[in-house]
């Protein structure tokens, strides 16, 4: 029977072991077969004793340390989705659960069963009380984003800062007040102060088609109170001026017909303005009905013309703006002279959009081809892409996933021609979460992301068979981890700016090992080295693996040469 006096941590149960070890030293320095033969009971109370320890040490030490350290790595990874406060309630956690387990007493050890369970817990609590405070935060931006467009820019800025300067307690010293929400009254108010300003100005414009359609295209868009004052003014100004030019067109007319008759003229304006509604009603276009208010701006029908261009529900529209400012022209389902419903726009650069629309804006479904052939079929919401949607380039990578605000966000895939593909999830158009990229030469890394970069508990693999496990931070190995070689060769420790570093245990298929300190990638402090033999080798160690230096206790080179095979080679 063999045994691993290194699981013997328990102070009482190492005593009885070396006593009874002490016994049958005393009986094999009598060299005898009856002696032997005679003490069989030693051997077999020797493993009892072995026996019971292990079994203690697997429950009180054993099964608890794994399930700690199991626990730690996953929380160092998702360490981000809790608040910073409850994360240093964690972190003295861990120092009473390691002081726990390194008591070499196993009752002292089985206490850390109790602080594993606390910890969880506090973790689960945690994570769950963090993601609410994110999905009330999220619902909150969604709201502002909604009335954007419905309330002057100073109210929405100031709705944001309120909104930025709460978000701020996620990663502060202070846990955010409850509840998390928008002030729903203060919107309504502001979006009712704009819907009248907007309907004071409508009503004086409702006479003349050109100040209307300025009133309109300003209507929907993110502008502020300062901008729309200056809109009015121009407006007022331009109505003051359009009366003042009637009533001296008016009044000249009268002078130069005076005394000689102008019953024929005015029954003639009549005569054109009757034939002109005719054809307006006849066409029923957006183009008949904009050429009578034009040519009649005072025209009994002016009103009613204005009020079915509105009701039009399809048609052809140009030089229409999107939410970029972008400039196409629309044919297709109208809604308040606006696109709205299912339509095709043509921009200026030749790019097509053909899908669906809600009040001039692209929402909902609708693919949309850009001049330089990117092609794009999917969800849109206020006209960014937004849900799931497929994304194909010239070049033929492809994404497929979901996107918010135009960048993909959530769960997507990307694929390159040549092998490449990303899976995972992202955030702000980058690599953030889980996820797996496969590279063009069959390497892969699946685990967790951040801003693109490798960040938080992965693995790597080559296509040699080379592969680590462990911590990374900004694309390089950093913390605890595991690296594996193609010939069974095993390191298992620190890691820093991708370089072995701190402690470290380095095993060989052979059962050979080193355990040591590592600095750069170089074995630099004390450290063991055990080879398949039970040789062992205890001391200063300094240099690689290829070219190693033993130091004694006095500092002097006790063993020089190499490690090859599990084996220290001496020169």
């Amino acid at each position: 029977m063999s045994f691993d006096q290194t699981k013997i941590r328990d102070v009482a149960y190492r005593e009885k072991f070396n006593q009874k070890l002490e016994e049958i030293k005393g009986v094999r320095s009598k060299n005898t077969f009856i002696d032997y033969a005679m003490n069989q009971n030693l051997f077999d109370e020797l493993g009892a004793i072995y026996q019971e320890n292990l079994k203690a040490y697997r429950q009180h030490y054993q099964t608890n340390k794994r399930k700690f350290e199991k626990i730690k790595t996953v929380t160092e990874t998702n360490k981000d989705d809790m608040h910073p406060l409850r994360y240093r309630r964690v972190e003295r956690f861990y120092e009473e659960i390691e002081a726990a387990l390194s008591e070499e007493d196993y009752q002292k050890n089985r206490e850390a069963k109790k602080l594993i369970r606390q910890l969880e817990k506090h973790i689960e609590k945690a994570v769950d009380e963090y993601m609410g405070w994110r999905e009330d935060f999220k619902e909150w931006k969604s709201r502002l984003d909604q009335v954007k467009t419905r309330i002057w820019a100073e109210a929405h800025q100031k709705f944001v800062e309120e909104y930025e300067s709460r978000e701020e307690f996620m990663v502060g010293n202070r846990i955010p007040q409850l509840p998390i929400q928008v002030d729903e009254k203060a919107i309504e108010e502001a979006i009712e102060k704009r819907k009248q300003a907007v309907e004071e100005v409508r009503k004086k414009v409702r006479n003349s088609i050109s100040l209307w359609k300025k009133l309109v295209a300003i209507e929907d868009q993110y502008v502020s109170e300062k901008e729309f004052e200056k809109l009015r003014n121009s407006l007022e100004t331009s109505i003051r001026r359009k009366k003042w030019k009637i009533g001296a067109i008016a009044a000249t007319i009268l002078l130069v017909l005076g005394g000689a008759g102008w019953s024929a003229p005015k029954l003639y304006k009549m005569w054109l303005h009757e034939k002109a509604w005719e054809k307006a009603l006849s066409e029923r276009s957006i183009e008949a009905y904009e050429s009578y208010m034009i040519n009649f701006p005072t025209g009994k029908y002016f009103l009613q013309a204005q009020d079915s261009i509105m009701k039009i529900p399809s048609g052809k529209i140009s030089n229409q703006a999107d939410t970029h400012g972008l400039s196409f022209d629309y044919e297709g389902e109208l809604k308040g002279a606006q696109p709205h419903g299912k339509g095709i726009a043509t921009y200026k650069d030749s790019s097509i959009y053909d899908g669906y629309w809600k009040m001039g804006i692209r929402d909902s479904f609708g693919t949309y081809v850009t001049a330089d052939k990117h092609v794009y079929v999917g969800e849109w919401k206020n006209g960014f892409k937004e849900g799931h949607g497929k994304l194909k380039f010239p070049n033929g990578s492809i994404y497929e996933g979901n996107f918010e605000q135009d960048r993909y966000a959530g769960k997507g895939v990307f694929t390159e021609p040549g092998g490449i593909k990303y899976d995972g999830e992202w955030k702000d158009g980058f690599h953030e979460g889980k996820g797996t990229y496969t590279y063009r030469d069959g390497s892969t890394y699946t685990g967790s992301w951040k801003a693109g970069k490798y960040h938080g508990f992965g693995t790597f693999k080559s296509p040699s068979g080379v592969s680590y496990s462990g911590s990374w931070v900004n694309g390089v190995k950093q913390g605890q981890g595991t690296q594996t070689w193609t010939d069974g060769m095993i390191y298992k420790g620190g890691w820093k700016s991708g370089n072995r570093n701190g402690k470290g245990t380095l095993t060989w298929p052979n059962g050979s090992s080193f355990d040591g300190v590592w600095v750069d990638d170089t074995i630099d402090g004390q450290g063991i080295f055990i080879s398949r033999f039970r040789d062992e080798y205890k001391g200063l160690w300094k240099g690689t693996i290829a070219n190693i230096v033993l130091y004694d206790g006095e500092g002097n080179i006790f063993k020089q040469g190499r490690i090859e095979g599990g084996l220290f080679i001496g020169e």
